[in-house]
C-alpha cells in the first residue's frame, strides 16, 4: 500500500471531521427554509473552515475522494436533525463530471437515510479553473430524473453562469459572500447582484445570499430580488 500523503493524514481521519448545518432563512421573514450540511475538518487545521476545506481539496485535485468521504456523513447527520426541512449537500463539479457512479450513490444514500429526493438539493461547488466535460450534464440528468434539485454555489458574477454550469438549469443560485457584504454602500456589488437576479428569473431560479451579516445588507438584497439569506457556521 502506498504511503499516505500529509494531505490525507489531515483529511481522512473521521474523528476530526465535523458536520455543521447552516440555515437559509427567507428575507421576507419566512423563517428557516432549508439547511445546508457543511463538512469541516479538524480544529486547528487548514480544513477547519469550509473555504479552507474546499480550497485545499481543489488545489490537490482530490474532489472525488472528499465527496465520497463526506456525503455519507452529511446525509446521516441530516437525517437526525432534518425535522421535515429541505437539506442541501455540497458536491464538487469535478466529481459529477468524472465519477459516473456518484449521482446514484447520492440517491442511494438519501433513500437509506429516509431523506425524500424532493427535499434534497445538490449544491454544485466549482472554484477550479479546470475544464468541465460531458460528464456533468449526464450526472445532472440522473439527479433531476430522481427528483433532486440543484444549486450553484458561490456565484461571483454573471460571467460564471455560462457553458456547462448554466446548462445545469439550477433551481438556486447562491451568491458569494464577497458580493453580499457591504452591498448597501457599494454600487458595483449591487449592480452585479441585480444582473445575477435577472438571469435567475430567466432560469426560474431563486437567489440566496451567503454570509449576510447586517440588516442593512439583508434589506438591500431583498429589494434587489434575493429571496434567502445564509450565515456562515461557527
Amino acid at each position: 500500500m502506498a504511503k499516505s500523503s500529509p494531505f490525507y493524514d489531515v483529511l481522512l481521519p473521521t474523528a476530526g471531521l465535523r458536520i455543521a448545518f447552516e440555515a437559509v432563512r427567507g428575507l421576507d421573514g419566512e423563517g428557516i427554509r432549508l439547511l445546508e450540511g457543511v463538512p469541516l475538518g479538524p480544529s486547528g487545521s487548514k480544513l477547519y473552515s469550509a473555504a479552507g476545506m474546499f480550497g485545499l481539496v481543489q488545489t490537490k485535485g482530490r474532489e472525488i475522494e472528499i465527496d465520497r468521504l463526506c456525503l455519507p456523513r452529511v446525509l446521516r447527520a441530516a437525517a437526525a436533525i432534518r425535522a421535515g426541512r429541505t437539506i442541501s449537500v455540497n458536491v464538487f463539479a469535478q466529481t459529477l463530471d468524472n465519477d459516473p457512479t456518484l449521482p446514484e450513490q447520492v440517491c442511494w444514500l438519501a433513500e437509506t437515510n429516509s431523506l425524500p429526493a424532493s427535499e434534497l438539493i445538490v449544491e454544485i461547488v466549482e472554484h477550479s479553473a479546470r475544464a468541465i466535460g460531458s460528464g456533468l450534464p449526464r450526472a445532472v440528468a440522473v439527479l433531476r430524473d430522481r427528483g433532486l434539485r440543484l444549486a450553484i454555489d458561490d456565484v461571483t458574477s454573471s460571467r460564471v453562469l455560462t457553458g456547462p454550469i448554466l446548462a445545469c438549469r439550477p433551481d438556486f443560485l447562491k451568491l458569494h459572500q464577497g458580493l453580499v457584504r457591504e452591498c448597501r454602500t457599494d454600487a458595483s456589488r449591487r449592480a452585479t447582484v441585480a444582473s445575477i437576479v435577472r438571469i435567475a428569473r430567466e432560469l426560474r431560479a431563486e437567489v440566496i445570499a451567503q454570509g449576510v451579516e447586517t440588516q442593512d445588507d439583508a434589506d438591500t438584497l431583498r429589494d434587489l430580488g434575493v429571496s434567502g439569506a445564509q450565515r456562515d457556521s461557527d
